[in-house]
């Protein structure tokens, strides 16, 4: 607001998700608008403010490790399905790659993470309550990704065209939706 000279960057739109980091102390938002990634440190309110090259708004949905270390932005399988990742500690976008959808392929960002480390996360996340697998829904199934260097590891639901995934939290439910077609043929719940 501007008090004793401290302004924050405006996300511009009602679309915003955050987590504290594992420290306490800070604070880590993404606005779903303009894809911008934002530090505040709690203690001091100073801010720090990255730009994660969205190319339009609402085209990424950010998806935090448990852990805290790393916020994967996934660009919709409409506007080329690609990942971006975030690292969190040293705070900067550490790459925008295709998502990989074949079982065995190489992870898109191996080169970057030696070990995962992952704890509790929300039932209502794509990623599995361990933290070593994210779900990808895409417009044919959903990949099953590893953690961290998003490495495709099985495919579920092939053939289906979905919207939305969430893992239960003991990990043992995968939850989609799919899309809804026209007024007399709505979208399916698919467990």
């Amino acid at each position: 607001d501007g008090e004793a000279g401290r302004t924050f960057h405006g996300c511009g739109g009602p679309g915003l998700a955050a987590q504290i980091r594992p420290d306490d102390r800070t604070l880590v938002s993404c606005c779903f608008v303009d894809g911008t990634v934002m530090f505040i440190d709690l203690n001091t309110f100073a801010a720090q403010v990255l730009d994660s090259q969205q190319p339009n708004p609402f085209w990424q949905a950010p998806i935090y490790t448990p852990d805290g270390q790393i916020l994967y932005l996934h660009q919709y399988p409409g506007f080329q399905d690609m990942m971006t990742a975030v690292d969190l500690t040293t705070r900067r976008v550490v790459g925008k790659r295709s998502t990989p959808n074949t079982p065995g392929a190489p992870g898109i960002f191996s080169w970057l993470f030696p070990v995962a480390y992952a704890g509790y996360t929300p039932s209502t996340n794509p990623v599995s309550p361990d933290g070593l697998r994210i779900y990808s829904v895409a417009s044919n199934g959903i990949t099953v990704l590893r953690v961290p260097d998003l490495a495709p590891v099985a495919r579920l639901a092939d053939g289906i065209r979905l919207n939305e995934v969430w893992i239960s939290g003991d990990g043992n439910t995968v939850y989609a939706t799919s899309e809804q077609r026209t007024a007399s043929e709505p979208g399916t719940v698919y467990v």
